[in-house]
Parts: C-alpha cells; structure tokens; sequence
C-alpha cells in the first residue's frame, strides 16, 4: 500500500472514531503530539548522525593528505 492509501483509509478511520467517541478528540491530539515530537526527535538523530559522518569523511580525508604528503616526503 501506498502513502495516499494509508493515509486516506487513517484519515477515515480517525473521522470515524472522533464521530462515534467525540470524548476522545483530546486522546487523539495528544497521540498525534507525541507522533510528532518522536517524528522532530527523530530528524534531529539524523541530523547529528548526518553531521558525525560528515565529519568522519573529513577526518579520512585529513588522514589521506597526511599520509600522501608522508609518501611523497619518503620515497
């Protein structure tokens, strides 16, 4: 299945809830809150992985200078 799909068979699942237990309209907000901050939490991990690997690669990159540079100085 495809997002699209889930997403409109969710969609009307979640209206059809709310109609039939409309006490528990805040349950769901909250619910989405904490799908959402898990979601921000998540691209945040990401970003900071995104980061140590860029990093990682430059310190490789660093390492080969140093190491073509000893080569060529010693034949």
């Amino acid at each position: 299945m495809d997002i699209q799909n889930a997403e409109l068979i969710l969609s009307e699942a979640i209206e059809f809830y709310i109609s039939q237990h409309p006490q528990k309209k805040g349950d769901l907000i909250a619910a989405i809150d904490t799908i959402g901050n898990a979601q921000r939490s998540s691209a945040e991990l990401l970003e900071q992985e995104s980061d140590a690997l860029t990093r990682a690669g430059q310190i490789v990159q660093l390492q080969n200078a140093i190491m073509n540079a000893v080569v060529r100085a010693y034949p």
